[in-house]
C-alpha cells in the first residue's frame, strides 16, 4: 500500500510540474461592438495581468501607461467573428506555467491573480478592458489546469475597467453587446499636437 501511495504521489507530482495551464474564453453571452455600435471585427484580444492597485481611470487614454503596467499571457489579433459571426470569440490555448512573460514568472507572479482581458479595434484606436474573480490557474495538484474566463454578463465579479458592458445592440446573443471605449488623447498630447501645426503653418507662410 506505502509503495503505491509513493508511485501516485510521485506520479502526481510529475505532472505538475510538466502541466500547462489551458486559457479557456469565450464571450457568447454579450459579444463586443465598437463605440458607434457596430460589432468588432477585427482586432486584437489580450489577457495577462494589471496590478493590483491600477487606476483605470487617470490611464484610460494614456497607452504608455497600460502597456507599461500590464503583463501579456496571451494575445490574439485577427478576425473576431466566431460561428461566423462578428464580435464574438472562442479561445482556447495552452500556457506554459514554468515560463515567464515580459519578466514576470508564471508561477510566481502570475498565478494566482486575476485574469484582464484587453479587447482593442485594429489601429488600437479603441479598447475595453475587463476582469472577473477569475484567476490564472496554477498548474498545481491535480488536473483539469484550467482557467475559464467568461466577460459576459452575470460572470462573477465582472467590471469593465476601460469600456462600457451590456451599452450596446443585441449581436444576436439575446443581450446587449459590451462596447468599447474610444481612446482619446490626453490634452497636453492634442496642445502639442496643435502648436507643431501652427508652428508649421507660420513658416508656410514666411
Amino acid at each position: 500500500m506505502k509503495k503505491i501511495l509513493t508511485l501516485l504521489a510521485l506520479g502526481t507530482s510529475l505532472c505538475a510540474s510538466q502541466a500547462a495551464v489551458t486559457l479557456n474564453s469565450s464571450n457568447f453571452g454579450n459579444g463586443l461592438v465598437t463605440s458607434d455600435n457596430l460589432a468588432l471585427a477585427t482586432g486584437s484580444l489580450r489577457f495577462g495581468v494589471f496590478p493590483a492597485i491600477f487606476d483605470f481611470a487617470a490611464n484610460s487614454a494614456n497607452l504608455p501607461a497600460l502597456e507599461a503596467a500590464f503583463v501579456q499571457v496571451y494575445a490574439y489579433t485577427g478576425a473576431i467573428n466566431e460561428f461566423a459571426t462578428d464580435g464574438f470569440f472562442s479561445i482556447s490555448q495552452s500556457i506554459d506555467n514554468t515560463a515567464s512573460f515580459e519578466g514576470q514568472s508564471y508561477a510566481s507572479s502570475i498565478a494566482g491573480q486575476k485574469i484582464y482581458l484587453w479587447a482593442q479595434n485594429t489601429g488600437a484606436t479603441q479598447q475595453a478592458i475587463f476582469s472577473t474573480s477569475t484567476t490564472w490557474n496554477s498548474g498545481v495538484g491535480l488536473p483539469p489546469f484550467e482557467s475559464n474566463f467568461s466577460p459576459d454578463t452575470g460572470a462573477p465579479g465582472l467590471v469593465a475597467h476601460i469600456g462600457t458592458l451590456a451599452a450596446g445592440q443585441d449581436l444576436g446573443a439575446g443581450a446587449p453587446a459590451h462596447m468599447l471605449a474610444v481612446v482619446v488623447p490626453e490634452p497636453s498630447v492634442t496642445l502639442s499636437v496643435v502648436m507643431g501645426g501652427l508652428a508649421l503653418l507660420v513658416r508656410r507662410r514666411r
